[in-house]
């Protein structure tokens, strides 16, 4: 019988390496999935973290000497010869002369072969193990500060080739592994819980390729650079199973009966070649299940393997299953026919149905296209008029309407009701060319000039805005016909700076057609501006995600800085409030990285680039930006009260603790000034017995009296003091 255990070790708190934010939350994470789901039994999961529980009667903290030693007790005495293990370990890795070291708590990285854990010897002790069957994840977050050419993970993977032990790595040498603040957990284990408790994966080759599809996802949607998990497993092992099979099937998928049950094969993303006892084992049931605990699944199917397993055999081997009897060559037959039947009519039917929705797109693409042609209202013809002109120059050209000349395609220099090169600028300058006046000089001069037509016949000029043309009838004159002719320029204008690509000047224009006058043509033309923004503030961030292995909070302050153009209520408007609230996030989990590690000057001016108005985190940000500033005031009262202190001079300790009283209860580093204080009204007893054994009594009984009334050695002081009066 197969057993499962595992050690997961996750650490937060270095003493010499920055804070990380859910090393330990990933390491808890997993240990709970293994007992709560899984079915690991209890004692046979061992969690070493900064906060972890008594195991063995004995509190367990991931020091070097304790990952080793249990790590080596668990495989020399634990573990069977048909067991499982799995070795997880999430917090910093390192590379010192070519060699891969994982840092426990005491890690540092001036002295890494003295306190971190060689990846090899680790290799070694594993492979003391009874059993072959052991999976070791490698969660490596390593300090973005690190050396150019440092590639941690490089040796790990050649060893993990030579002790043929199955890893799987975080990303590859050349990349960082990422943590966020949306999913609580680092990119590549939250994948992994993903794929483990929703999709079924519960051998090596479907965890590896869940993660290696899920991870780069996950970097994507958080806009995270890319990180691209790595993982080692020996051809022999690949369908090792890493879970029990009567415990993981996907929630909510269909389990077969027994072995065979079900329909085999289908779904299955990949296969290979010499799977055929494999398959039988399994189901291609799927399910959708929604997303849980903060992590974004992917889109509700498995597209990396079987969505479901057939749980119905007790045993953990491969058996091939052999058929109850041998096929005819008329039943080979008989199936072939059945099969070609029912393959070509699901061909029909597809087809069908994939023809009419094309031919239903296609016509709807045709009316919207046409629209404006197809339902805009019939304008009768103006009647024929006797009187012909010579068009006098400036005035507009027979054959066209005042739109046209004020409008795109009419040449003619800005200001004089013209658009020139059909620059969007062209089109604020209005008011010459839809002047009443201008317009009815243009009209009353055409009243006594004739104009030919290339067949010979009279051409009718334009009707013009509140103009005359003799026996033609007056247009609308007014505020409607003057605020027509401006939307129709503005609609116009906003086109040609979308056809440049320049998508803010258009929304501007757009900005200006009156609210009367936004037809469906101005709901197009803001349509295509806001979707022009979006694609330009997601390339913006693209291309500096993909320059860079570091993210920076500006950029994503552009980005959201180009969406909030689009108001809520307008077209995408909704895209444009799920990527600034996604970006916003993004910002915040920087800031609250960077205050993580003392950086609060940084994380302030990180936070502070959040809207204040499209977010949701804005109420915690602010909170957080009070928090810093104080944290940042009392560092530096702390700072100030350290570097006030004279060695062997007690009062300036005693000053030094009267600066540290300002840091009120409650407050940021009030436990390390109350620490502080202590440590110093130690230190002025410990001067005043000095002076003591000197037998200068006087001079400690001064010093003793320094020691404040509410610290831990006050009581001491004043014992001290009342012997050393009794000695003058």
């Amino acid at each position: 019988m197969t057993n499962y255990w595992a050690i997961a070790i996750g650490i937060n708190q270095y003493h010499h390496f920055q804070p990380l934010m859910y090393a330990q939350h990933d390491a808890m994470a997993l240990r709970n999935y293994w007992v709560g789901e899984a079915g690991f039994a209890p004692n046979r999961c061992l969690l070493l973290t900064d906060t972890s529980p008594a195991f063995d009667e004995t509190a367990i903290h991931p020091s070097r000497e304790n990952i080793q030693s249990h790590v080596a007790r668990l495989c020399q005495h634990r573990l069977q010869p048909d067991d499982f293990l799995w070795c997880f370990f999430s917090g910093y890795g390192v590379q010192c002369d070519g060699r891969d070291y994982l840092m426990p708590m005491e890690g540092d990285s001036t002295q890494v072969p003295a306190t971190g854990i060689s990846v090899e010897a680790l290799f070694k002790t594993l492979r003391t193990a009874p059993t072959d069957n052991i999976l070791l994840v490698l969660d490596i977050n390593r300090s973005q500060g690190a050396k150019a050419g440092d590639r941690v993970g490089a040796q790990t993977a050649a060893l993990a080739k030579r002790y043929g032990i199955p890893t799987l790595l975080s990303c590859a040498p050349d990349q960082f592994s990422h943590e966020t603040l949306a999913l609580r957990h680092g990119l590549f284990t939250a994948a992994l819980l993903e794929g483990m408790r929703y999709h079924g994966c519960i051998t090596l080759d479907h965890l590896e390729h869940y993660v290696s599809d899920r991870v780069p996802e996950l970097s994507e949607h958080h806009w995270r650079p890319r990180q691209d998990p790595a993982a080692i497993i020996p051809d022999t092992k690949r369908y090792q199973f890493a879970l029990p099979q009567s415990k993981n099937a996907p929630v909510g998928a269909a389990v077969g009966a027994g072995i065979g049950a079900g329909v085999v094969g289908a779904g299955v993303a990949h296969a290979r070649p010499n799977d055929t006892a494999w398959d039988e084992l399994h189901s291609a049931a799927t399910s959708t299940h929604p997303a849980t605990n903060g992590f974004v699944p992917a889109n509700g199917s498995n597209t990396n393997g079987t969505g479901g397993y057939d749980n119905g055999t007790a045993s953990t081997a491969l058996i091939p299953v052999a058929t109850p009897q041998e096929p005819t060559a008329a039943n080979d037959a008989m199936n072939a026919g059945d099969s070609t039947n029912v393959a070509d009519d699901l061909f029909w039917r597809r087809l069908l149905l994939w023809g009419g929705a094309i031919a239903l797109a296609l016509l709807l693409l045709v009316l919207l296209r046409n629209q404006s042609v197809l339902f805009r209202p019939a304008t009768p013809d103006p009647p024929p008029s006797d009187a012909t002109s010579t068009t006098p120059p400036g005035s507009p050209q027979p054959g066209t309407s005042a739109d046209t000349a004020t409008g795109e395609g009419a040449t003619g220099e800005p200001g004089n009701g013209s658009a020139g090169d059909g620059s969007a600028t062209n089109f604020f300058n209005l008011e010459d060319s839809t002047d009443p006046s201008n317009s009815s000089d243009s009209s009353n001069s055409s009243d006594s000039s004739t104009s030919v037509s290339p067949e010979g016949t009279p051409a009718q000029p334009p009707p013009t805005i509140g103009g005359n043309t003799g026996s033609e009838p007056n247009p609308p004159t007014g505020q409607n016909g003057l605020a027509g002719a401006q939307s129709s320029n503005l609609l116009s204008g906003a086109r040609t700076a979308l056809q440049a690509r320049q998508y803010e000047p258009a929304l501007n224009i757009l900005d200006q057609v009156p609210q009367a006058q936004r037809n469906q043509e101005y709901n197009q033309l803001r349509q295509q501006a806001n979707q022009g923004l979006l694609n330009e503030a997601r390339a913006l961030l693209n291309e500096t995600r993909n320059s860079s292995r570091v993210n920076q909070a500006s950029d994503f302050s552009r980005a959201i800085a180009k969406v909030r153009r689009i108001r809520p209520g307008e077209p995408l408007a909704e895209q444009a409030a799920q990527d600034i609230e996604r970006w916003s996030q993004v910002i915040w989990d920087m800031a609250q990285g960077r205050a993580s590690r003392g950086n609060f000057d940084s994380a302030i001016a990180a936070a502070r680039l959040i809207p204040p108005d499209r977010t949701t985190v804005y109420p915690a940000v602010q909170a957080s930006i009070v928090q810093w500033q104080r944290t940042k005031a009392n560092q530096a009262i702390l700072e100030q009260a350290q570097n006030s202190i004279r060695q062997y001079q007690a009062s300036s300790y005693n000053r030094a603790i009267a600066t540290v009283r300002s840091i009120q209860p409650n407050q940021p580093l009030y436990a390390e000034a109350q620490s502080f204080k202590n440590q110093w009204s130690a230190a002025i007893l410990n001067m005043a017995r000095s002076r003591a054994n000197q037998g200068r009594f006087g001079d400690a009984i001064q010093t003793a009296a320094l020691v404040p009334s509410d610290t831990p050695v006050y009581a001491n002081a004043q014992v001290a003091i009342a012997q050393w009066r009794s000695r003058q």
